[in-house]
């Protein structure tokens, strides 16, 4: 005869708390954080050059690339947690480029890519890998 096991509840004194894992040991190569940091460092000073001093919240997607979009930053300024610095000009919303810039820095990781062969997504490759490795011209 089988046995089975139920679930145990946590102790009163824990429900309602969110268990979390030791990520200690994840933070024990000083030097892949490092290179990280100045990776990211790296990619916001290029970002930072190639946009203007003011950017209007409808024109953010063409001139970050589509990293972020409008809905997104909306969200974020409705909760909040968006740019710090933004102006309200009629009924368009502007924010300067520095507060951009520290924006998608905070809530964005950023990585860089040393071979896109090798790139994989939550698991999965990215299909636009093949293509470039193919030669294939995508628009």
């Amino acid at each position: 005869m089988e046995t089975y096991t139920t679930a145990t509840t946590p102790p009163d004194d824990l429900r309602g708390q969110r268990q979390t894992k030791d990520r200690s040991k994840e933070f024990d190569r000083p030097r892949q954080g490092r290179d990280k940091a100045e990776h990211k460092q790296e990619f916001l000073e290029i970002l930072a050059e190639g946009l203007p001093p003011m950017i209007a919240r409808k024109d953010v997607e063409r001139f970050l690339g589509g990293i972020v979009t409008r809905k997104t930053l909306a969200n974020a300024d409705a909760r909040g947690e968006g740019p710090k610095i933004a102006y309200a000009v009629g009924r368009n919303v502007v924010y300067r480029r520095e507060s951009l810039v520290e924006y998608v820095g905070d809530n964005f990781t950023v990585q860089r890519l040393e071979n896109l062969k090798t790139l994989s997504l939550g698991g999965r490759k990215l299909w636009t890998a093949s293509l470039v490795a193919s030669g294939n011209k995508w628009a």
